[in-house]
């Protein structure tokens, strides 16, 4: 499913505009077929379904009176289902093609979870590592990059659960990049994040590094949201993804638990054209 939801989405509107005019090209063939091998009368049954499922007519008493009820009846309701399925592609393709002309999609790969990694600072410090792809074939530009951590706690003298956000910010040193200035199509890009970094809000300060306990709380559970930002290069339109991604976990019962990965990712090629869930492989 999701191989089929990336190449509808890596359709484009030349594409759905010659998909679009070769299914009218095969649904004439089929209707042209018809005429050829059946009667006159039973011509009249394709009509009949034409009109009815195209909601140009109304139900034909003929089909009921008809000698031949069961041939009949059935090249009527494989007209309509033919013809209602052909509406419904050809009104999908249309709606490509006028998306797509007005907009160009943006597709971008994030991996499933982050690596922290101990090899990607200068001084050997260790960073959480996620890595992005530009899975089109647009040029992008002035990516920007925001990150916030969620910490989910639920306490023993309180039944609600309580949830708070912290923004990740840094300089070059503990984010990077915090920008992409021009994203070219099929590249992959690694986001790093200072795992010691120390992030705050008006109530509390937290730290990336570890989840941070004492012994009112039952569980606490830990995401990093990801929005991403740009425009796409060849008419400047605008684009935001966004992603949650779990980083780790803590209850009573089963302690701590790790849901991110340690090591560091693959190396990849300049360019990712296909096989794009290499950006999950790590070593």
């Amino acid at each position: 499913m999701r191989r089929l939801y990336r190449y509808l989405n890596s359709i484009s509107w030349k594409q759905a505009l010659f998909y679009y005019f070769l299914l009218i090209v095969a649904f004439g063939g089929i209707i042209a077929l018809f005429s050829s091998l059946f009667s006159s009368v039973l011509i009249d049954n394709i009509n009949f379904g034409l009109g009815v499922s195209g909601g140009l007519s109304g139900f034909p008493e003929e089909l009921v009176m008809s000698k031949e009820k069961e041939l009949n009846w059935l090249i009527f309701i494989f007209t309509i289902i033919l013809t209602v399925t052909v509406i419904i592609i050809k009104i999908f393709f249309e709606s490509i093609v006028v998306v797509k002309m007005m907009r160009p999609p943006v597709s971008l790969g994030i991996s499933d979870f982050f690596v922290l990694n101990s090899s990607w600072g200068r001084d050997g410090d260790k960073y959480f590592t996620i890595r992005v792809l530009n899975e089109t074939q647009f040029t992008l530009l002035q990516v920007s990059i925001k990150a916030v951590l969620v910490v989910k706690e639920k306490r023993l003298d309180c039944e609600d659960e309580s949830k708070w956000y912290f923004d990740i910010v840094g300089d070059a040193h503990e984010i990077d990049p915090s920008e992409i200035s021009v994203f070219t199509p099929y590249t992959p890009w690694t986001y790093a994040i200072k795992s010691s970094l120390e992030v705050s809000n008006s109530v509390k300060n937290y730290k990336l590094e570890g989840i941070e306990t004492d012994e009112k709380l039952e569980s606490v559970e830990r995401s990093i949201d990801l929005i991403i930002t740009g425009s796409e290069a060849q008419d400047g339109t605008a684009f935001t993804t966004y992603r949650s991604i779990k980083l780790d976990s803590w209850d009573k019962k089963n302690g701590f638990k790790k849901l991110y990965k340690e090591g560091r990712f693959v190396s990849l090629p300049l360019e990712v054209k296909n096989n794009f869930d290499r950006i999950n492989k790590i070593v």
